[in-house]
């Protein structure tokens, strides 16, 4: 479901696929594969400069839709240019997947008052996030919900004081954070698989 904040499924890389993909890149292969290596790590800084993440997914993810294309006939001219204009538009995909998981995180950690008592059942994705948060150490919780509540403007002022708090570097909470949210985002997949199934 393209539009729901958890990790797309993704094409599998075949032999004749990445074949493809080291021929495009140079007729050694030896050659071919050091010029792979050297595109996958300037594909990772790529990422990781933006701040996906998960930058080393997101590279290998913009490499299999180009070998993709290249074993269904695809010609390229210039696959260096070409690669990072894939990578450009998994960079959207990418930024888009984070904003909707920061939304549903942020109203996951809303105050339960907000919340009408005769309201209808939750939605499955809703009851698995507040049941893991609840599975979260009270403080990982507590953290989650200072790092990704408040309004857009006010909410660097607040990360700046929490991470004051906790004695960190805005990058090192930010991490913290990040790591928190991809715990939360596993247990949240999780639950939703046990919640559908028969």
């Amino acid at each position: 479901m393209r539009n729901a904040p958890f990790p797309r499924r993704r094409w599998g890389l075949t032999q004749q696929s990445f074949d493809s993909l080291l021929a495009a890149l140079a007729p050694d292969r030896t050659v071919a594969g050091e010029k792979y290596e050297t595109l996958r790590r300037r594909l990772i800084q790529f990422f990781a400069w933006e701040a996906i993440p998960s930058p080393e997914d997101a590279a290998d993810l913009s490499l299999d839709r180009v070998a993709k294309r290249l074993a269904g006939g695809e010609e390229i001219d210039n696959i260096e240019h070409y690669v990072f204009g894939v990578a450009r538009y998994v960079l959207i995909e990418e930024k888009q997947d984070v904003r909707l998981k920061s939304i549903a995180i942020r109203n996951a950690v809303k105050e339960p008052a907000a919340l009408e008592p005769e309201a209808a059942e939750p939605e499955p994705v809703q009851q698995c996030l507040e049941h893991c948060l609840a599975e979260l150490p009270p403080e990982s919780s507590s953290l989650l919900t200072a790092y990704y509540s408040g309004e857009k403007s006010a909410r660097i002022q607040q990360r700046k004081v929490l991470a004051a708090g906790l004695g960190l570097e805005m990058n090192a909470l930010r991490n913290r954070a990040l790591r928190l949210r991809e715990r939360l985002e596993a247990c949240i997949e999780n639950c939703l698989r046990v919640s559908r199934r028969p």
